[in-house]
């Protein structure tokens, strides 16, 4: 889940969190900290990949930190930032330590802001751990420990807010013992992604949902402007009162002309479902994955008549990544 702000707001975004956060005693490790909560993103600034100065500031709390500090800071933090920056400090030195904080926050709605190029978004501060953790295990993780996230990553309930959930999906082995979990994220919590895993078992009884998926169709989508004018319904009485008269003196105003809840400027936000950039309320992605399927599993005799599609499809694909 991405949130767009423009750069110019990083500036008064960061400003919020100075005031805002719990410190640490030692003042060595507290003016680290605010320098982290004041102006982190844990990704690289620009599109040429290069190191950032946050990233000298997470190694300077390694160094001066100790590990029961960063371990606090982990997870008792008030600003989510400084806490993903504390879990990042402890995966490089103790990655098992690391893995269990992740693991036992993995429900936390909290988000953290992040920078790509020249925008800012708001990731899940869960899924951005569960990220980190997986992309480097070269610091100690071993492969039965990033098996034993990837199951607890799946069979978590109510994981929305887990982006890596619906990466794992879409290279899931059929294993026998995913298979009802699978089928249930598909049928029930609606991630297109579980159909591409759920395609792999090619079991007949579900060729269906292949095919009808090919038509754009899926079970019980959400209808986008719907559901933000009933959002909207919700929470319009939490409104500023000059909000308010300004919506009552014009009526006309459309759902269109409401700031959206993902632009709005709050540090501490959650994380909110937005119905747009999820695949499952698109047709045209839903047919794209449906292809998918039909690609990765040219043998079931079913998905025949959309293999050259799907192949078709399949090079446009490969084209776009060359290009």
């Amino acid at each position: 889940m991405k949130k767009t702000i423009f750069c110019g707001l990083v500036s008064v975004l960061m400003g919020i969190v100075s005031g805002c956060q719990s410190g640490p005693e030692r003042p060595e490790v507290a003016r680290i900290v605010k320098q982290i909560g004041t102006a982190y993103t844990p990704f690289p600034v620009g599109y040429e990949g290069r190191i950032t100065h946050q990233d000298d500031r997470i190694d300077e709390l390694r160094r001066v930190a100790t590990l029961d500090e960063l371990y606090q800071l982990a997870t008792a933090d008030s600003v989510p930032m400084v806490r993903l920056a504390a879990f990042i400090a402890i995966m490089k030195q103790r990655p098992s330590i690391a893995k269990t904080i992740a693991l036992m926050d993995i429900q936390s709605q909290a988000c953290v802001p992040t920078l790509y190029g020249c925008s800012v978004y708001m990731e899940s501060l869960a899924a951005l751990r569960i990220a980190f953790l997986q992309k480097n295990r070269h610091y100690g993780l071993s492969k039965a420990d990033s098996v034993a996230i990837d199951s607890c990553v799946l069979f978590t309930p109510h994981a929305k807010h887990l982006d890596y959930l619906r990466y794992l999906l879409c290279r899931l082995p059929p294993h026998r013992q995913y298979y009802e979990r699978v089928k249930a994220l598909f049928l029930r919590h609606h991630y297109i992604e579980a159909l591409v895993a759920l395609a792999r078992y090619r079991r007949p009884e579900d060729c269906q949902y292949v095919l009808d998926a090919l038509q754009g169709k899926v079970k019980d989508p959400i209808n986008i402007a719907a559901y933000w004018a009933e959002y909207e319904h919700i929470h319009a009485p939490r409104l500023p009162l000059s909000e308010k008269i300004t919506r009552w003196l014009h009526p006309e105003r459309t759902v269109e002309d409401i700031p959206e809840p993902r632009l709005r400027l709050d540090i501490h936000a959650h994380w909110q479902y937005i119905p747009e950039e999820d695949d499952y309320n698109d047709a045209e992605m839903v047919r794209k994955y449906a292809l998918r399927c039909v690609y990765e599993n040219p043998n079931v005799p079913a998905f025949k008549p959309y293999l050259q599609a799907a192949r078709a499809y399949r090079r446009r694909q490969m084209c776009d990544v060359v290009n």
